[in-house]
């Protein structure tokens, strides 16, 4: 009974699984492998150039070593669907190689998502870039006319606008940077709460 029950997992799995001899002809697959690179009857002892068809070439380097690797993409007609290949050398009851399983982990969605990701990333760098950039414009205009302004009258008036306008530029950079750097925190500080409230009370007044 466990070799029929066996036989009957490794049949329900959804991943890909090929079972090559040292020949690398396939011993075994399951049907989501043979749905996955097209193959019809007669698959037993088909070589794995044929079974893997196109995509053999990505396969192959895996087969004859332990390096990590990124994925390998395979694509039909209706999808195009990304796997992490993962390869496990079977030995006999002498120690002998008695051959490879190759399995195949479905990871589509996560590679789907970390590349939305990235190109959210990028969109939001840019769009923080072109802020900054119109923001800093309207900035140094003022930042420019503030020094005449503080040439001819120094008072507190003047001195609480020349640190509002030093205080906007430190925004814009931060901002700038906080968009570039993702979820990262370059650096962190301890502060005083009551005196950042205190400081924010009297420029609110």
């Amino acid at each position: 009974s466990t070799p029929i029950g066996r036989q009957q997992l490794f049949n329900l799995m959804d991943d890909p699984l090929v079972f090559l001899d040292n020949g690398n002809h396939v011993v075994d697959s399951n049907p989501t492998a043979r749905t996955v690179f097209g193959v019809g009857a007669g698959w037993k002892g088909m070589d794995a150039v044929e079974f893997f068809g196109p995509h053999f070439e990505q396969i192959r380097p895996f087969l004859f070593t332990d390096e990590p690797n990124e994925y390998v993409t395979v694509e039909s007609d209706s999808e195009k669907q990304f796997f992490d290949v993962n390869i496990t050398t079977v030995t006999t009851i002498d120690g002998d190689v008695g051959g490879r399983i190759v399995a195949l982990r479905n990871i589509t969605t996560l590679e789907r998502t970390k590349r939305e990701l990235e190109r959210s990333n990028e969109r939001l760098d840019e769009f923080a870039s072109i802020v900054a950039h119109d923001l800093r414009t309207p900035l140094n205009i003022a930042s420019y006319k503030m020094k005449y302004i503080s040439r001819e009258q120094s008072d507190e008036h003047a001195d609480a606008l020349e640190e509002a306008l030093s205080r906007m530029e430190s925004m814009v950079d931060d901002m700038l940077r906080l968009a570039r750097a993702g979820d990262e925190i370059e650096t962190d500080e301890q502060c005083n709460l009551a005196e950042l409230a205190k400081e924010v009370w009297g420029i609110m007044e």
